[in-house]
């Protein structure tokens, strides 16, 4: 991906989760970082993606997505209402897309996944792909599931991943 040296605007937001920092382009949210994830990774991805890692700080540009965020961590929002600026390779937004239609409390299996973005042989690829998804939560990486049912990798913890889907109702004590 080649930078473009466009703006982006970013913020910290408290969570039960611990501080996730939000960033958006112009275009809409482009990067979640939940706190598993080290801020400098956050900083170089914009660097990597936008051609600089000074973002510019801004709670009002930012707003919509924190308010979201705070009322699906609330229980309170099963659907994001936002305009979203995924930059990936072509296969990567295919699954991105793909993980969008995976419903509130749903789960889907990477062989699903690849089945559904026309690729059945490439489950790893997808695993691959999802996890590069720029947005967790949003995007919601956190209901892809081993074909087994297992509760497989998860870029923001397996901790993490088990939180979002108690939150979600989706994760029962025989889950792992």
């Amino acid at each position: 991906m080649r930078g473009t040296s466009e703006q982006v605007y970013y913020t910290r937001m408290p969570s039960p989760l611990g501080d996730i920092l939000v960033a958006s382009s112009e275009v809409g949210v482009c990067r979640i970082a939940i706190p598993n994830e080290r801020e400098e990774d956050f900083f170089a991805w914009i660097g990597q993606v936008f051609g600089h890692e000074q973002a510019v700080v801004s709670d009002e540009h930012n707003r919509p997505v924190v308010e979201q965020l705070q009322e699906y961590l609330d229980g309170r929002r099963r659907e994001f209402e936002l305009p979203l600026d995924l930059r990936g390779t072509s296969f990567q937004r295919r699954v991105w897309g793909e993980l969008l239609r995976i419903p509130y409390g749903g789960l889907c299996s990477y062989q699903d996944v690849a089945v559904a973005v026309g690729s059945p042989r490439g489950c790893r690829a997808v695993g691959g792909a999802v996890g590069k998804n720029p947005l967790p939560i949003i995007v919601p990486c956190h209901r892809v599931i081993g074909k087994d049912g297992s509760l497989t990798g998860f870029g923001c913890g397996l901790d993490t991943k088990r939180f979002l889907l108690r939150l979600e109702g989706s994760l029962w004590e025989h889950h792992n």
